[in-house]
């Protein structure tokens, strides 16, 4: 997606190269969709082309935050996981939750 060339480019690679962060929304997960085929941008538009899971095809996709999401599921620790993007330190398992 061209992350690395922009990080040489704004002169902030060396920085980021050993970031121990995750993005804003790196929890999400969108359950309907399998893969981003390409994104395409028109003025101030981006459309995505996405592989739906269900095997029917592609959608163009211009709101992102509209298709169903689910938030920090485990399908999202195991494919950063799988590209080496983090290493598990420990697991915290809460004892009570409260909701009121």
């Amino acid at each position: 997606m061209g992350f690395e060339k922009r990080a040489k480019r704004t002169g902030v690679y060396d920085r980021l190269l050993n970031a121990n962060i995750i993005p804003h929304g790196g929890g999400y997960v969108l359950p309907d969709v399998l893969t981003v085929n390409r994104v395409v941008e028109i003025g101030r538009e981006r459309y995505f082309e996405v592989e739906m899971q269900n095997d029917r095809g592609k959608k163009i996709v211009s709101e992102v935050r509209e298709l169903p999401y689910e938030y920090r599921g485990r399908t999202v620790v195991l494919r950063s996981l799988e590209i080496g993007l983090i290493e598990i330190i420990a697991k915290l398992i809460p004892r009570y939750v409260f909701k009121i």
